[in-house]
């Protein structure tokens, strides 16, 4: 990007065996101090391939005249979760303040196409295919209790099409949610409102995440921080037989009313999300 007296510059691409390092040329022309913040919890719309991603940290201050060289670093084991062999893109977003914290400039996602760019396909689901291809197993050491590709919500361009549950290798178990936005805007997503077989778990917001136009994210909702261990006998809770929780759109267009969508997967009632698990795997 070259605009409002700053130029980012993506100056190298390296990759590790533990993460992708992208260095970045950050030259600050105006006459202010400014922050530069990328993948923090208050702004983040990095992704990779069409996927959401929570890596891409950055915060650097960089004074007015100054330029600074930075790196931004992925996760391998995240872009293997997500079923990814080579980088076809990668898409920054960056929110820049001066020195009373206030908006100096919020770039949205910016893209940087790699080689194989032209040629890739980003119309395969490369998730599910890692999901397919057991690497949550085989790579990872978590047990698949349960996977369903059933399209439980499907309204205004937000559609969770796959759930899926695990246990990892600390003996917890995580559901993964993936949500697709067919839409042509960005939507900011809250996740909460968990119940297990029909026992509120959590009230309130668990997660919020970015998902801009186009993309897919993977919510992780780690079911084993919700409620201990020890409880779950007491309340009766040894096997989970259906897990519910809520959606909330919000942000820009097509969600300008701000409100709390809860549907069930017929999208007939004002329902929760539910995924429903089957007796082999309680």
């Amino acid at each position: 990007m070259d605009e409002s007296d700053i130029k980012i510059t993506a100056t190298g691409l390296k990759y590790t065996a533990y993460d992708v390092k992208l260095s970045l040329a950050i030259e600050n022309n105006s006459s202010q101090d400014l922050s530069f913040c990328s993948g923090t919890l208050g702004y983040n719309c990095n992704s990779v391939n069409g996927y959401m991603v929570d890596d891409g940290y950055l915060n650097a201050d960089i004074a007015a005249g100054k330029k600074s060289n930075e790196t931004v670093s992925f996760s391998v084991d995240e872009l293997t979760l997500l079923g990814f062999s080579d980088i076809a893109d990668i898409e920054l977003g960056f929110s820049i303040t001066d020195a009373k914290y206030k908006d100096y400039l919020l770039t949205g996602p910016r893209q940087l196409k790699t080689s194989i760019a032209d040629g890739y396909s980003y119309e395969t689901d490369t998730y599910r295919q890692a999901i397919t291809n057991n690497v949550l197993d085989g790579t990872f050491g978590f047990t698949l209790n349960h996977d369903s590709e059933e399209v439980v919500f499907d309204q205004k361009g937000i559609r969770v099409v796959s759930q899926t549950l695990v246990t990892n290798s600390s003996e917890e178990q995580v559901l993964l949610v993936e949500v697709e936005n067919t839409a042509s805007d960005m939507v900011y997503m809250s996740v909460g409102n968990v119940s297990m077989n029909g026992l509120g778990v959590q009230s309130g917001t668990w997660s919020t995440d970015w998902i801009s136009a186009e993309k897919r994210r993977i919510i992780t909702m780690n079911l084993s921080n919700m409620l201990d261990g020890s409880y779950r006998t007491a309340f009766g809770l040894e096997n989970i037989g259906q897990i519910t929780y809520t959606l909330e759109p919000k942000g820009s267009p097509p969600h300008k009313d701000n409100n709390k969508i809860i549907v069930q997967s017929t999208a007939r009632g004002r329902q929760p999300i539910y995924l429903r698990l089957p007796p082999s795997c309680t």
